[in-house]
This record gives structure tokens, sequence and C-alpha cells, in this order.
């Protein structure tokens, strides 16, 4: 709920029944139907120079697969699929309304924001009109209640609205189209006219049209329009920031700013960006969910967006085991490796370990790439997280990298880093794993026993790293890369060795492949969450706190896929999860009720406890 200063009334943000129009419209901006090509048409009546656009495809394709997603999520709800779904449904039904067609909201200009030291306050809502497809745009306004077919008409509900929150003003644009708000002077303003989608298209860039080519829905914004909200809001986290750091106990260096990195990199990022988009996309696979920026000609953000990556082959030299995560990045372009040098010297600046961190940016242009997985492990609490992990690192000189950690290592010895004392330790050609060599390295982290959070960083390193105290591993080279583990593992080390020269690891995997060809093509960076591990470490970790529901993954669960791609000026990340994920995520909730249901019995009550034969108590 938001006051609205000038007319001294409360109003919902979005009402269009008259909530339930301008709901119904935000919300097909969340999921949406089968992906398509070219922008949603709708777009074209949508000016392009205005804060915020949303447009949505086709929304009785929406209906239909929100519908699906629901039954695998939530089999048990209603056949309405809920509050949600029977708003837009209501929406879809008035009369006029032309179901299959493209919906747009325009937020045609944004309420001053408030000071960053106002606190919580309430503010004025944004100008905001919804475009509505009709096939009979007068019934469509009688309909809503409104008299008259011409100029800007009052409506006051549909005879059978029991909730309606108006006022809300409407007019017939033409071309099938309905203006629709709750602002009158806002609809009068708003021409409507066709002829936009060039002006769009060229907002949006080649990266933005790209990102929009895969998606139903599109959010756009425009960044310099929006500039003054946005730094409104940065200034009001940074000030949170600072005082949950103080109240902490600092972490930065006295007399250092512990948001200083963060404000350089959303300022960077408002001076580069000329717009940012979301898109979301949902077909039989799964869903898609998009972010993007497009940048402007000639400044350091589009330069840091050029060139095609192609990680592929980095994941190909990892071990095909279960994982938790796996990550790829190609770091050969020049506008990749500027942005690591950007946020390594960020690190270097807040005093976090100066001497690791100093060497990996003299070795930053001899790396090309880099692909890491956190393997699955059957004993968290035994060997630690990171029991089964190994990282590959390409580089134009494998020698020097494995030279350069060793200095590192020397350098880091003796060290102490927020009350953490380091001993580190490395060892040329120390074990011999399957006929080769191996160094190996290791960082005892001694911590600190009176630091109030030392008790806490133990057990958060014994997680990580098992009984050993701190990080260990091995360390080989393999014709140009360095193959690097982070627990003393003889035979994931061999597996590593195998796999690193042969070249058919974890992308051969079939779900994993299959996830992977539905994130943007020429990716720089790639990224897996194995679901089918994680439920299964959850379980561990349920049965090791004194049991409840488990749920058995199916074999071939695919995992959560992540990508981003920076080329043309522009960059796009999306995030890709597969209906079977969805349809585990349903079976989840079964269990975890049929559980719930055997422990409570079947009248909600808690089951009476029994004797040694198993019958019932007495008392």
């Amino acid at each position: 709920m938001i006051q609205n200063r000038k007319k001294g009334i409360v109003m919902p943000v979005a009402t269009l029944r008259t909530r339930t129009l301008c709901f119904s419209a935000a919300a097909l901006a969340l999921l949406a139907g089968q992906a398509r090509a070219d922008l949603p048409p709708a777009l074209d009546r949508a000016p392009a120079n205005v804060p915020v656009v949303v447009a949505v495809r086709n929304a009785d394709k929406f209906v239909t697969s929100l519908d699906n997603l629901i039954k695998l999520v939530a089999p048990n709800a209603n056949a309405e699929g809920g509050e949600m779904l029977g708003e837009i449904r209501t929406a879809l039904a008035y009369q006029g309304v032309k179901k299959d067609g493209s919906f747009a909201i325009a937020v045609t200009s944004m309420p001053k924001p408030p000071a960053a030291d106002a606190g919580m306050v309430e503010q004025e809502e944004p100008d905001a009109v919804v475009l509505i497809p009709v096939s009979d745009a007068a019934g469509f306004i009688k309909g809503m209640g409104g008299e008259g077919a011409k100029g800007v008409v009052e409506l006051k509900g549909p005879k059978d609205a029991k909730d309606w929150e108006g006022p809300a003003f409407a007019k017939d644009i033409g071309g099938g189209y309905v203006a629709m708000g709750k602002k009158k002077d806002a609809v009068e303003k708003f021409e409507g006219k066709g002829g936009n989608l060039a002006a769009h298209k060229t907002a949006l860039g080649a990266q933005g049209n790209k990102l929009a080519d895969h998606s139903d829905v599109l959010i756009i914004a425009n960044m310099p329009l929006l500039s003054e909200q946005i730094k409104a809001g940065m200034d009001q986290s940074m000030q949170q920031m600072s005082m949950m750091a103080a109240m902490a106990g600092g972490g930065a260096a006295e007399g250092q700013d512990p948001t200083k990195n963060i404000k350089e990199a959303v300022e960077g990022y408002m001076r580069d960006a000329t717009v940012g988009i979301v898109g979301v996309g949902i077909d039989d696979g799964g869903i898609w969910l998009d972010f993007g920026s497009q940048f402007k000609e000639g400044s350091e953000w589009a330069g840091i967006c050029q060139g095609k990556g192609k990680p592929g082959a980095l994941l190909a030299a990892l071990p095909n085991q279960p994982f938790l995560f796996a990550l790829a990045a190609d770091t050969s372009s020049a506008g990749v490796r500027s942005l690591l040098k950007k946020f390594t010297a960020m690190g270097i600046q807040q005093g976090q370990a100066p001497g690791m961190m100093d060497t990996m940016m003299g070795m930053m242009d001899k790396i090309t790439g880099t692909s890491m997985m956190i393997g699955a492990t059957p004993s968290i609490m035994g060997g630690g997280l990171l029991a089964n992990s190994v990282q590959y690192i390409s580089t134009t000189d494998a020698a020097a990298y494995t030279g350069a950690m060793k200095k590192s290592f020397e350098e880091m010895n003796g060290k102490t880093i927020s009350g953490t004392t380091i001993q580190s330790k490395y060892e040329p050609a120390a074990v011999d794993v399957g006929g080769t060599k191996v160094d190996r390295w290791s960082m005892l982290m001694q911590v600190d026993p009176n630091s109030p959070t030392g008790m806490q960083m133990q057990q958060a390193m014994m997680m990580m790293y098992g009984m050993g105290g701190g990080p260990a591993g091995f360390m080989s080279t393999v014709d140009n890369a360095v193959i690097l583990t982070f627990a003393n593992n003889t035979p994931l080390m061999t597996m590593a060795l195998d796999t690193a020269k042969k070249k058919n690891g974890v992308s051969e995997d079939a779900g994993l492949k299959a996830v992977g060809a539905k994130l943007p093509a020429d990716r720089h960076v790639e990224m897996y969450l194995g679901t089918k591990s994680l439920i299964e470490t959850i379980n561990g970790f349920m049965a090791m706190m004194g049991g409840g529901a488990t749920y058995t993954p199916p074999a071939d669960l695919p995992p959560i896929g992540m990508g981003a791609a920076m080329d043309n000026g522009g960059i796009q990340f999306r995030t890709f999860v597969p209906t079977g994920v969805f349809k585990a995520a349903g079976e989840m909730v079964k269990a975890m009720e049929a559980a719930q249901k055997g422990e409570m019995g079947e009248e909600g009550e808690a089951p009476a406890p029994g004797d040694n034969n198993g019958k019932p108590s007495r008392f």
C-alpha cells in the first residue's frame, strides 16, 4: 500500500479491477508462454523514452504454461491454480479482452525519491499506463463500468466486481488497444501511437535483442531515466551496510569505507549502461530467467563486453563425477581479463590476502580459462565439503603458474589475517600419483581462541576442509594447464590427471549437456548446481540431525544451469531451471507431507507411544 500525497487516499500499487487487470499484467511479467523470435507486439504501442516498459507476448499461452508448472510444483493446488492465476483468468475473461493478445505496461514517469537519510517513508506512485489488447474496445470500456467511448472515460467497475478499488480511467487508442491507468492525466497524455518497435530494437542493442528473441516477457529499464531512483536506493543500502559493519566490529581497515568498492562498481555501471533488461520464458524443457544490459558505445563496460567465449573445453577437463557445483570460465578475451583485474585490485585495496592476490594479479594475462568442481562427498563432516573438489587452470605458462603459487604460499606463511594465523607449505614433487610426481600444498589456519567468532570459524573450517584445520591438496601440470585438488585425495587426483589429458569429463554428462544447450550462445561463463547431489547431501544432514522426511531423487535428475555472455557491448546472464527439477520439488513436498502426516497421525495428533511389543501404551 502506498499513500497518494496529492489526493490523500490509500490505494494499492496495481489495481485494475482496477486491481485485476493491472495485477494480471504485472503477474504476466514474471512467467510466460512459449518463446518466439522478435519483440512482443505490444511494444510497438509503448514509447521507448520512458523509465520502464513491461511487455508480454501472449497472455493465453502464459496461463497454459503456468497451469502446467503449478501442477508439477504443487500437485494438490486447486483447479484455479491459486489466487494469482485466478486473478489473471478473471482479467482475461472481461468483455472485449483479446485473450491471446500482447499486453504492455508503460511507466511514464517516476516520483522524486526520498533523501538517503529519510528512513522508511511513503512515496507517490509512478505514472503507469496498461496497454490492453481488445477485440471490442467499446465493449470493454462499457463492461468495466465506463460510459461513452470517446476520450478518457472513468471506469466504475464491472457489475459483478466485489472488490473494485477505483478510480480507473481508460481510452481507446485504436489498433485493437485500450490504454488504462489509475491517474486520469497519465492516460490523457498517453498517445499510444504505433511505430515504436524500431526504437526499442535500437535501445536493446545486439545483445539485448538476442535476449529478447528467447523471451515471452520483457522488462526494459531506461537506465539514465532511472539513475536518480537507483542512486537514492544505493545510498540507503550503503548506509545500512556501513551501520551493520560497524555493529559487527568492522572488517575494513580504520578510516576505510567498507562500501567503497560496491559504490564504484554501481557508479561505473550506471555511467555506462543505456538499458537494463529482464526476460522470462518457458517451454516443455523448463523455465529461464535472463538479466542483461547494453552499454554506451565506446564506454569502459562496452569495451569489456566484447568477444565470444568457449568454456565447454574447460568443463571437459573436469572429472565426470557427481557434483554439487561446477563452473567454467573462458578468460581468453581482453575484456574479461580486464574485468578480473578490476575485481582482483578491489580485493587488494580491501586488504584481502595481499600476497596471494598480488600473485594472481601478476598471472592474470597468462590464464586463458579455468574450471572448478565441488564434487559430492559422502561425509562432509568427516572429509569436508571440498574433499572431492578439483580445479583446472588453462594457462600459457604452466611452470610459471606453479612457481607463482609456490611463492605465494611462502609469502602467506606466518601471516595473521582477521585474527587467523596461517601456516602454509608447498612441497614440489612430494607424492607419486599414478606414476606422476605431483606437488603437495597445505594451509593450516589457526583461529584465535579468544576471538568472539573463533568457535564459529573453526566449525566452518571443519565443514569445508574436514579435520585437517585448513585447505590442502595436490598440484600438477598437464600440457598447458595446472590441476589442483583441495584435499589430499589420491584417487581424485589420478582421475583428474587422466581426464585433463583425454578431455572426456563432466561435459559428457547427458543432463548437463541438455541444460547447457539452453544457456546463451558464445557464453564466457557457465555454472551448474547438481540438484541430485544437493538433495542427497541434504538427506545426509537431516539423518545426522535426527531424521526427518527424505526424498530419493531420480538418477537422471538434471542440474540447474547458469551462463553469462559478454559481447556486442552488452551482457546477458541466464538461469535455467529444467522441468524435471520442478517435478522433483513437487515430489519432495509430497514426501514431507506424508512424513508429517505419519508423525502427527491421521487426525493431526501425535500417535501414542508403543511398548516393547509395539502395542500402544495404556498411558
